[in-house]
């Protein structure tokens, strides 16, 4: 069966049939490859055609971009034209928090130089009616310290008025002069005790 075969096969290689394949098969493999060729340049083709018909029919004449080149900055990316904030952003002065008073201690020498100066100022001893009694500098209202907050708006009706404020040691005088700044009086002059007040113009028992 086998030698019956190879004979059959033998028989065909030596055919006119068989070596007329043998001698084409070079082109025909030539012709299977050209059909590819001439299908990529076909499809090349109508791929410039398209571009062409593209570029028609653009109004601008604008080229169309390659699928793989950038696409161009974006107007959004460029410095904007709105313009600068306005003037009306900034504070106004009337925005600008004043301020804040605060007051201040005065040497007694310098005390003294504005009572024999001429220039209007009020003397405020916050010591108690007792300690008052028994000696006070001359000139002096006493309004005590426990009780200033609730008089002072009668008694210093003058908010931006000289106000100089003593007691016996510099402790209340320093609280007086607190509570005035803090109820807005502008100018108000912390001056110490009188137990150091050197000068002889002290009236009392």
């Amino acid at each position: 069966m086998n030698k019956m075969k190879n004979e059959k096969m033998k028989n065909d290689r030596t055919s006119p049939r068989f070596a007329e394949l043998v001698s084409r098969a070079p082109f025909m493999v030539i012709r299977r490859r050209c059909k590819k060729c001439a299908a990529i340049i076909a499809a090349a083709a109508i791929a410039a055609s398209a571009a062409a018909c593209a570029g028609r029919n653009d109004p601008a004449g604008t080229a169309v971009p390659s699928a793989g080149a950038s696409a161009p900055a974006s107007d959004s990316l460029a410095p904007s034209d709105s313009p600068a904030p306005s003037e009306s952003l900034a504070p106004s002065d009337s925005q600008t928090p004043a301020p804040k008073a605060v007051y201040h201690s005065m040497s007694q020498e310098d005390a003294k130089r504005v009572m024999d100066g001429g220039d209007p100022y009020i003397l405020v001893d916050v010591r108690t009616q007792a300690e008052y009694d028994v000696k006070h500098i001359t000139g002096a209202v006493l309004i005590p310290v426990d009780e200033i907050e609730n008089r002072a708006a009668d008694e210093l009706p003058d908010k931006d008025a000289l106000i100089m404020v003593y007691c016996r040691s510099g402790v209340r005088s320093k609280n007086a002069a607190g509570i005035l700044v803090g109820l807005g009086y502008t100018n108000v002059q912390d001056i110490g005790g009188i137990q150091t007040w050197p000068f002889d113009n002290v009236e009392g028992g």
